[in-house]
Formats: C-alpha cells, sequence, structure tokens
C-alpha cells in the first residue's frame, strides 16, 4: 500500500476507523480535526482506542510503538 497525502480526522472518519470501515497503513500521515500539527497514524488497539503518535518523536521511538500496538488492551482484562 502506498501512503496517501495527508488524511484529515474528523467525527466522521473517526467513526469510520473505530467501525474498521477505514484503513489507514501504520506511518501514514494524518491530521486530526482537535490538533493543530499533523501526527502519524500508529493503528487502532484492541479496545478499539485509536493511536496517533504527534510530534516531536524521533523514527525508531516510532517503530517500536508499531511493533507494540498489538500488545495493549481497554479496558484491561484481568486474568
Amino acid at each position: 500500500m502506498k501512503y496517501q497525502s495527508t488524511v484529515f480526522i474528523d467525527n466522521e472518519k473517526h467513526t469510520q476507523l473505530y467501525n474498521g470501515t477505514l484503513k489507514l497503513q501504520c506511518g501514514q500521515w494524518i491530521q486530526l480535526a482537535w490538533c493543530d500539527k499533523p501526527s502519524r497514524w500508529v493503528g487502532l488497539t484492541k479496545g478499539r482506542t485509536l493511536w496517533a503518535v504527534h510530534y516531536p518523536v524521533k523514527t525508531d521511538q516510532f517503530k517500536t510503538l508499531c511493533k507494540n500496538i498489538d500488545r495493549f488492551h481497554y479496558p484491561i482484562e484481568k486474568k
């Protein structure tokens, strides 16, 4: 998949991401309607929380976040 130009995330697109009808590639630049600077999309956690990284972040930190997105749950499940 190729990256798109910066995707503007408003309430409608937020809902589409949450419901899974809109999918973005990890690393895609996004512009959240409620933020003044672009962010990088990490993904949707297992708890259906939208996860984006805001500037500044180092490339190595971002790669680590992308690798670890599958380990987060919300709400925390008791074992």
